[in-house]
């Protein structure tokens, strides 16, 4: 059920639920109560409650050390990381990425240290250490083409910085191309929302931009805003500012009132449709 409604984007309909099986006193097995926190986790730092997401997370983490379970522990620190970059905490970001990093690359599992490095690559480059983020989005991005690949929230990240990287060089046919691979990779919505919002930010924005490019820019972002109010989303404040700033310029180039209409048309659009719209 809870994978059902993070699929759905019925984030808080799925905290209420998950909070209600850990608080309940129900016995459960150390596996099971530790994948319910991790749930947990997620949607609590998604709706920016951080006092009950690090709870969670840490409970969880408790419980993996108890079982000595290399791949819960490293899971456990990159849902740590997760709720540090929400929290623009950046010294931690590093230290439990690093670590899941370390630990992933023992038990070799790539799929967590392409977690990890997608979590160095954010903490990165919100510092701006472009190297550094370019070396960490780059090896997670080619870890995500492995065969075997099972893990596509891992991938829409990966995809997902290197589109941020591209934008940051002025490198807009790259960026496009990269959001739009993670926007076919990956399936939560959270991932989704977050890969237009940039998305948007590159039609918008590139150069020799036509009216109507921007006009569907401001449409993404108008169903994006949309989409993730009735999800009860929140994004990370560098997300956000990052954002604000593509928004700006891109509404400066044409009349308010157009940028206005265009964004209203977007509100009433669905997840699907937006996706279709950004994918031109």
């Amino acid at each position: 059920m809870s994978w059902y409604f993070h699929l759905a984007g019925l984030t808080s309909e799925n905290r209420r639920m998950l909070h209600a099986v850990v608080s309940s006193g129900i016995e459960l097995t150390p596996v099971i109560h530790y994948r319910l926190l991790s749930g947990a986790t997620i949607v609590a730092s998604q709706q920016h409650d951080f006092e009950a997401a690090l709870r969670y997370t840490q409970e969880a983490l408790a419980i993996a050390q108890a079982m000595n379970s290399q791949t819960l522990i490293a899971d456990a620190l990159i849902d740590h990381g997760m709720v540090y970059i929400e929290m623009s905490d950046y010294a931690q970001v590093k230290k439990v990425a690093l670590e899941a990093v370390r630990i992933g690359r023992s038990i070799q599992e790539p799929e967590h240290v392409a977690g990890a490095l997608n979590h160095l690559g954010k903490a990165a480059l919100a510092e701006g250490d472009i190297s550094y983020a370019s070396a960490c989005y780059e090896e997670a991005y080619a870890l995500c083409q492995t065969p075997d690949w099972r893990q596509p929230i891992y991938a829409g990240q990966a995809c997902k910085g290197m589109g941020e990287l591209a934008l940051s060089c002025s490198d807009h046919t790259a960026a496009l191309q990269f959001l739009r691979e993670g926007l076919a990779l990956s399936n939560p919505p959270v991932i989704k929302l977050g890969i237009l919002d940039v998305l948007a930010g590159v039609i918008g924005t590139m150069p020799r931009r036509s009216t109507a490019d921007v006009c569907r820019a401001a449409q993404i972002w108008g169903a994006a805003e949309a989409l993730n109010a009735k999800s009860g989303l929140n994004h990370a404040p560098d997300d956000c500012r990052r954002t604000d700033a593509l928004i700006a310029e891109a509404r400066s180039r044409i009349s308010p009132k157009t940028f206005a209409a265009a964004w209203a048309a977007g509100r009433e659009l669905s997840l699907d449709e937006v996706i279709a719209l950004a994918m031109l």
